[in-house]
């Protein structure tokens, strides 16, 4: 049985993996297409520590600029991450929890992968508020993803899934009298299903009166 202290390990080297280049290079790209100036080359992590950055974008959004100072002393650079945090998380922009990080998670670098969501999220709140000054998205709108079936290869002369509702309606039942299908209409049948209330398929589509007077 795992201890504890390994299966948190685990945990966090899994976190750690979704944080990829290819995750980090998207940020990176919309946050120089929203400020409109090129960066440093340096990891993402390292550009956004001092919460710079992220307040700036803040600002682009906010009628109430908010204010951050670049300083190399800790207290400061939290401090500024701080202000970021406690702007999306209240109106308009009002990311929920499992969208936001924490301080340490990006100062820190205890979880990247958290960052690089919060900002995806943060990207399409921002880019519903104000599309003029955040015309693009983080990996694109979400309105036009297509499914992974749909986007998996489809073995020759298969048969595409039927939704519910939508496919070839079912074939009518066929109910017979005869038990034995080559003595059908020749002999006499086997039971009446009339006398057992079956009308043939009948409804009241076809202009039968259910429970009304017969006339004999």
């Amino acid at each position: 049985m795992a201890s504890v202290s390994s299966l948190d390990q685990d945990l966090k080297n899994l976190r750690l993996k979704k944080y990829t280049p290819q995750a980090s290079e998207m940020v990176r790209s919309w946050i120089i297409s929203t400020l409109g100036e090129s960066l440093p080359d340096k990891d993402l992590m390292d550009l956004l520590k001092d919460g710079t950055l992220l307040c700036r974008l803040a600002n682009l959004l906010s009628d109430r600029q908010l204010k951050f100072k670049a300083s190399a002393m800790p207290f400061v650079q939290m401090e500024n991450i701080s202000h970021f945090l406690s702007f999306i998380s209240s109106p308009p922009v009002s990311l929920p929890p499992h969208d936001r990080f924490l301080t340490v998670d990006l100062f820190d670098r205890k979880d990247p992968a958290q960052v690089v969501q919060c900002l995806s999220a943060f990207s399409r709140a921002a880019h519903a508020l104000n599309p003029q000054k955040f015309p693009e998205t983080i990996g694109g709108l979400k309105g036009g993803v297509l499914s992974p079936a749909a986007l998996s290869p489809q073995p020759s002369g298969a048969k595409s899934p039927v939704s519910p509702g939508r496919g070839e309606p079912k074939k009518k039942e066929v109910v017979t009298a005869w038990t034995k299908k080559d003595q059908e209409f020749t002999t006499t049948p086997a039971w009446n299903i009339m006398q057992y209330g079956y009308m043939g398929g009948a409804s009241q589509n076809q202009g039968i009166s259910f429970g009304a007077r017969r006339q004999i």
